[in-house]
Order: structure tokens, then C-alpha cells, then sequence
């Protein structure tokens, strides 16, 4: 899949709906495709599971549910060095570090189920969103979410996909997927802080699903120079409860807030 001397890195993910009903399908798909890493939600595995859904040449590491249905994982090819990271998060998410040289990518898959619905649903969606986004702040360079997000975002004038779509703005995230991925429906998203490194992004069709496949190639170095991240804390050591409280009592409450309350607040915990 690399046509050209510049390394790249090849991914896809798919709603395989029971990889044990659809494993040797499956199997064929990355095995013919050659991915590097494929994300990979409602497995529909549970934590006794004695089969081992291993595929040649594939690494596979998964979170599995009690009860039946959900489930996520990720096959990753055996030669790429990587590591596994919990994080905490209120959807069913796994989720590793992908490290080549000093450049890292955190690479997450998540899985919203559809019963998780409306507003509320979308909510939890963002506040895991949100959570990754800073999360990958201190751990990785790029940061690539894959999933079944069961949020529509051909319909961009609903109040759940307008709710998601201006999150992943605020959060500094691109839905990189254009075509529906059920149906006439696009749920399965792909998600990324830094889309120029992508350099095609395409669904592929999976009769065995009723999804069908996003799939991705980006630069292989993962970014082109090293970005330094920087993160800033409020300092509390000096904090005096008492001083706070006396100079808020003598205060322009309505000035405070005129100025945001957060500049009035640096005199005694600055950043």
C-alpha cells in the first residue's frame, strides 16, 4: 500500500459484529489488505474466552465485556514496537502507544453503544474525547481515535452530530471520514489532531458486517518534526485561604467577573 520511498503506516477499523461469527473473514481482509493496526469494536468476546483470535504475523490485545456484546481491540502488526496504556474512560476503549524512534502516536479505539442515546450519549462520548485529548498531551506526538461512534455526521444539523462536530472543533479534533459507513449513515469515525499527515482516508466495503470499513495510511515517521507540548498548573504552595477569602470580601464582585474571575484568582495560585 506504499507506493512511493516514504514510509507509511496503514490502518483501518471495522464494527465486525462477533469475531468469532466473522473471524475467517475477517482474518482475510487484513491478511489481504496488509494493514499495520486494525481497530475493531463489538467482538462480542467475554473474559473466559478460550480461542485466541490470533492472526499471523498480528499482535492482539483487547478488552472484553462480561455479557454478551461490545468489546474492543487492536491488531498490531508484530514488528511495530508499542505499548498497552488504561486509561480512564466511560465507554469501552483499548488503547496502546505506537512508538517509532523518538516519535509516539496514541492510538485509541472506542466504542459508544447505540443504547447510549441522544444528548446524554453524546455527552459521555465528548467527555472521553476530551479526556484523550489531554491525555495524549504528556504521551504521544499525534493522537488517531477509530471507533463506532453511532453519531451520524452526515446529518451535521442534528442536535447530537452538531453537539459532536463543535466538541472535536473545540478539542482541536478532524473527523476524517467521508463516506457512510452503514447504509447511508457515517458512524464509524476516524479522528486525529493532526490530519496532514494522513495521506488518504477511504471505506472499504465488508459483506459480512452490516459496517463497512474505514481504512487510512499516513507518514510512517508519524510527524515531520517533534512539536514541544507544554503543560501549565495552577501552583497552590503559597495558597492562603484566609487572604483569599479577605480580599475577595473587600472586592468588586461585578468587576470580577468583568475581567473573568480566573485573573482576579492568579495573585494567589498563578499559573
Amino acid at each position: 500500500m506504499n507506493g512511493g520511498s516514504e514510509p507509511m503506516l496503514t490502518g483501518a477499523h471495522l464494527n465486525v459484529r462477533s469475531l468469532s461469527a466473522n473471524f475467517s473473514e475477517f482474518g482475510n481482509t487484513i491478511l489481504n489488505h496488509n494493514f499495520d493496526l486494525v481497530g475493531v469494536t463489538e467482538t462480542w468476546l467475554r473474559a473466559d474466552e478460550t480461542f485466541s483470535f490470533e492472526i499471523e504475523e498480528y499482535n492482539f490485545v483487547h478488552n472484553d465485556r462480561t455479557t454478551r456484546g461490545g468489546g474492543t481491540g487492536i491488531y498490531i502488526k508484530k514488528n511495530l514496537h508499542y505499548r498497552v496504556v488504561n486509561l480512564d474512560l466511560n465507554l469501552e476503549n483499548t488503547c496502546i502507544i505506537l512508538e517509532r524512534g523518538v516519535k509516539r502516536v496514541l492510538f485509541c479505539v472506542i466504542y459508544k453503544p447505540p443504547k447510549v442515546e441522544g444528548r446524554l450519549g453524546t455527552h459521555v462520548l465528548v467527555d472521553d474525547l476530551e479526556n484523550l485529548t489531554m491525555a495524549s498531551l504528556p504521551l504521544a506526538d499525534n493522537l488517531i481515535v477509530v471507533g463506532d461512534m453511532n453519531v451520524n455526521v452526515l446529518e451535521p444539523d442534528s442536535s447530537d452530530s452538531s453537539s459532536y462536530l463543535n466538541s472535536l472543533q473545540t478539542f482541536g479534533l478532524h473527523q476524517l471520514v467521508k463516506k457512510p459507513t452503514r447504509k447511508r449513515a457515517l458512524l464509524d469515525h476516524i479522528l486525529t489532531d493532526k490530519p496532514e499527515l494522513f495521506k488518504y482516508t477511504d471505506v472499504l466495503d465488508c459483506h459480512y458486517s452490516d459496517h463497512d470499513m474505514p481504512i487510512f495510511a499516513l507518514n510512517g515517521g508519524f510527524t515531520t518534526e517533534r512539536t514541544e507540548r507544554y503543560a501549565t498548573f495552577r501552583d497552590f504552595t503559597q495558597f492562603s485561604f484566609e487572604s483569599f477569602q479577605e480580599e475577595l470580601a473587600s472586592s468588586d464582585l461585578q468587576a470580577i467577573f468583568r475581567i473573568r474571575f480566573e485573573w482576579k484568582n492568579r495573585g494567589h495560585s498563578p499559573i
